[in-house]
């Protein structure tokens, strides 16, 4: 699956780079997102300024804007290229969503972890509750 952007991304949302770097920040026609051009995509969820995707390998990716860690990557910056999740690189990524200020990830273990099932949410969870499953 190859994933095409457009519209606006201020904040990175687009996936396209940055525009000091030659990258896009409106789009009026759809575009490709070369540095995943390799990657087999299997799952992508939307929030309104960030994006989250799992490769066939189950490593997730994000990009957009990083304000609260919505992204994932323990900071609080913009990314304007989808960037792997290294908190996730020893765990199995299975299903991912995007909320307005927040993402959630389900995963299982990658060899030593065995098969634990496991529920991650990050970014701003004021206004939600973490159940343990």
């Amino acid at each position: 699956m190859q994933i095409i952007a457009w519209g606006e991304g201020k904040k990175g949302e687009l996936g396209l780079g940055e525009e000091e770097e030659g990258g896009i920040t409106y789009s009026p026609f759809p575009k490709p997102l070369k540095s995943l051009s390799h990657t087999v995509i299997t799952q992508i969820s939307t929030g309104p300024h960030h994006t989250v995707c799992v490769d066939k390998n189950g490593y997730a990716y994000s990009w957009g804007w990083g304000v609260c860690g919505r992204l994932g990557h323990g900071d609080y910056n913009d990314r304007h290229t989808p960037t792997f999740i290294k908190f996730f690189a020893s765990m199995i990524v299975t299903f991912c969503a995007a909320g307005d200020a927040h993402s959630a990830v389900l995963t299982i273990g990658r060899g030593v972890l065995g098969a634990q099932v496991r529920c991650y949410l990050y970014g701003d969870m004021e206004s939600y509750r973490v159940i343990e499953v």
